[in-house]
């Protein structure tokens, strides 16, 4: 996992921050106590991406999926 960020006096990552798994899979967004907090996009290997506000860690499934192979964006 490569992470490009920052991190507070406790190690835990904050501010806006960019995530690259061990697959290639890329999170670019918000972080607040080690955790997904407000916008964020995650863009998966095989070209799609998903772009949603996170709160605590939890995803509000209310964001943008955007399908590569079909080239659909559903809201």
């Amino acid at each position: 996992m490569l992470y490009m960020g920052s991190w507070n006096i406790s190690l835990i990552k904050e501010d806006y921050e960019i995530m690259i798994d061990s697959k290639g899979n890329k999170y670019q967004g918000g972080w607040l106590n080690d955790l997904f907090e407000g916008w964020g996009r995650l863009f998966l290997i095989e070209g799609d991406w998903y772009e949603d506000n996170g709160k605590k860690g939890v995803i509000e499934e209310k964001g943008k999926y955007y399908y590569k192979k079909e080239n659909y964006l559903y809201e």
